[in-house]
């Protein structure tokens, strides 16, 4: 019984997401019923067992008896009284500077921002709720994937990009690399016999990049 009450107020709170400490109350609420029901059966037990006790004989220990039901009907009362640990949320926050280029290698669109990941359920929700305190939007990358290669996201590592949809842009202040990123496009040689073209670039930057090509 006691099970089933703290599984319906914990679905409760989940569904209804209480804010601050309300969350605590609904749980106590729903361990009334139990806490009636073990207080009835151990008054029952007590009542029924006491007197039977003082019947047995002098080798008995009736008082060690009586402590290890009341141990269990107290484990039973307060087991599920108290709500379990909550785990802390996880997440990624990248500050990022995006620069976006023409062919002809003139730059068409320069903003900055923070890339969140996150790593839990609901931790979306609560990003966006630290936004708005922080008067910002937390916005999904949506059209970006569309439109931009890899969302125009600069991700730290490849498997990011699998959990785009879950993934939040925060427009911020852009800043500077104290090495700056230099790609050169060196050339490209045709084989006709195995039919491939072979593109050589030049690069130098950061100690960790990632170079990302879409057809």
């Amino acid at each position: 019984m006691a099970i089933m009450f703290y599984t319906i107020t914990t679905l409760v709170n989940v569904l209804f997401k209480r804010e601050s400490f309300n969350w605590i109350y609904v749980h106590l609420i729903g361990q009334i019923v139990p806490i009636a029901y073990f207080s009835s059966v151990s008054l029952t037990a007590f009542a029924t067992f006491i007197p039977m006790q003082g019947r047995g004989n002098a080798g008995a220990n009736p008082e060690l008896l009586i402590a290890l039901f009341a141990v269990l009907v107290g484990l039973l009362v307060a087991g599920f009284l108290t709500p379990a640990h909550t785990s802390p949320e996880r997440f990624y926050v990248y500050h990022c500077t995006r620069e976006f280029y023409h062919q002809n290698g003139t730059l068409r669109r320069l903003e900055g921002g923070f890339y969140v990941h996150p790593q839990d359920r609901y931790t979306g929700d609560l990003i966006r709720e630290l936004a708005i305190k922080s008067r910002a939007n937390a916005l999904p990358l949506g059209d970006e994937c569309e439109k931009e290669l890899y969302c125009g996201i600069p991700f730290y590592q490849n498997s990011h990009h699998g959990q785009r949809d879950n993934g939040l842009w925060i427009k911020g202040n852009t800043f500077t690399l104290p090495e700056t990123i230099d790609l050169q496009y060196i050339g490209n040689q045709n084989d006709s016999n195995l039919n491939t073209t072979t593109f050589s670039f030049t690069v130098k930057g950061t100690d960790h990049m990632s170079f990302y090509v879409s057809p």
